[in-house]
């Protein structure tokens, strides 16, 4: 391994604390590890490729990469042997720093990360363990608050769907008790959850039908505790989720010879909003 520089600190900084950063270009085949660091460590790939061992599983990268390790985990990696990879990296302790645990092994990296790591890293003014420090919290007010605030959004969004799908719902309500913009809340919703809102609406409508069907409610008075205004409209939808009316699939689950027992599309399928 060519190391271009490396170098090591510990101000002790509360949030981010900087323990040692630098830039390599690896030989060919060359390989760390197996091993493990007592603090945490980011690598970016600047250009080549390798292979890394972490978690478990097996990942190749290549330029535009990074990869964390966490203190503690084991891992190993190893550089091509005809185009091995070049890369920097940080080590880090701090307050903070266990939230770093949040990001996958492997991750892209913002073409801005790890500006402040450069060949002319002499620092006369011993300022650039300052500045790798405000590097990190950029990361992680990127990928890690952020990403925060986003699932937020997204369960205050699936929070009041639930108490309010009987009434008259609309987007746009759901938009401004979150504090976003309708459009931009529908996208977020729908990266996160795979759903639109109004799959989500009608989920919690269907859920609540359900329930209603199960405590031996009429059909009318389910579709109306599930906010159905037209009961011939929710029958129609009922039956195309379930394959039957819901007046028969109420007699199919009080049935104890009936293999029909629970819902099979909405009640099961809820895992994913977590």
């Amino acid at each position: 391994m060519a190391t271009k520089f490396q170098v090591g600190f510990n101000k002790g900084l509360l949030d981010l604390n900087p323990i040692n950063a630098g830039q390599a270009d690896l030989n060919p085949g060359h390989k760390w590890g197996p091993g493990r660091v007592n603090y945490v460590l980011i690598h970016k790939i600047l250009r080549g490729k390798g292979t890394l061992y972490a978690r478990g599983q097996i990942h190749r990268l290549a330029a535009g990469d990074a990869f964390i390790i966490m203190p503690g985990e084991i891992a190993d990696w190893i550089a091509d042997s005809k185009e091995p990879w070049s890369y920097q990296w940080i080590g880090f302790t701090g307050h903070l720093a266990p939230e770093f645990g949040q990001l996958p092994s492997v991750f892209s990296a913002p073409e801005w990360m790890f500006s402040h790591l450069t060949p002319d890293i002499v620092d006369p003014d011993d300022n650039l363990e300052y500045l790798l420090a405000g590097d990190l919290l950029h990361l992680y007010g990127t990928l890690i608050k952020a990403k925060k605030q986003r699932q937020d959004h997204v369960m205050r969004a699936i929070e009041y769907i639930r108490a309010h799908f009987a009434e008259e719902l609309t987007i746009q309500q759901i938009a401004d008790h979150v504090g976003l913009n309708r459009d931009y809340l529908a996208r977020l919703f729908k990266k996160k959850t795979g759903k639109t809102l109004q799959d989500q609406i009608t989920r919690a409508r269907m859920e609540e039908t359900f329930r209603c069907l199960y405590l031996d409610m009429s059909v009318k008075e389910a579709a109306a505790r599930g906010g159905f205004k037209d009961t011939a409209n929710f029958s129609k939808l009922f039956k195309k989720i379930e394959g039957i009316s819901p007046k028969q699939w109420k007699k199919e689950i009080h049935d104890p010879n009936s293999p029909r027992r629970m819902p099979t599309k909405v009640i099961l399928d809820t895992a994913d909003e977590e």
